[in-house]
């Protein structure tokens, strides 16, 4: 049976919720406006640098060319969203998944720069999609030309 009490409780109850989500959410979007991110572009935000030292800012097209990686990195403009034509999330690539293998490169060895560094901060290369409320790699234009030798290819 619902008496005065138990009603008066609730609504007491209902008023003092909304309002830390109301709390909450205003503090959320304080901060949110409030914080600059500094690697808006994920991958291109951090590995920006021409010479292997330091590693962890090594650019990624002369990374992937140390690997033996083939021009499709030259060929792409946005990192690491145009990876994903041959490194699909669902396997289904020509190439195998790319988010494990980043994962285990950014997340290995002691020495790791990216842990060192960043303390193995998700959100440096991950935001959150606001619609499905799903971490999603950030992504950036590439900042290096592509060439063809020596020469330089515009866009």
């Amino acid at each position: 049976m619902i008496t005065r009490i138990s009603r008066n409780r609730d609504r007491a109850f209902s008023t003092r919720n909304a309002v830390l989500f109301l709390l909450a959410a205003l503090s959320m979007a304080w901060t949110g406006a409030c914080l600059a991110d500094d690697y808006p572009d994920g991958c291109v935000s951090c590995h920006v640098g021409d010479t292997p030292k330091p590693k962890s800012a090594y650019r990624l097209d002369l990374q992937l060319a140390d690997l033996g990686h083939g021009k499709g990195g030259e060929r792409t403009k946005e990192i690491p969203t145009g990876c994903f034509r041959c490194h699909a999330s669902t396997g289904d690539g020509a190439a195998g998944k790319l988010g494990p293998y980043i994962h285990l490169i950014h997340f290995r060895g002691e020495k790791n720069p990216f842990l060192k560094k960043y303390g193995g901060d998700c959100s440096s290369c991950h935001q959150m999609d606001p619609n499905t409320w799903r971490a999603v790699a950030k992504s950036g234009p590439r900042n290096w030309e592509m060439t063809v030798g020596d020469t330089k290819i515009p866009d």
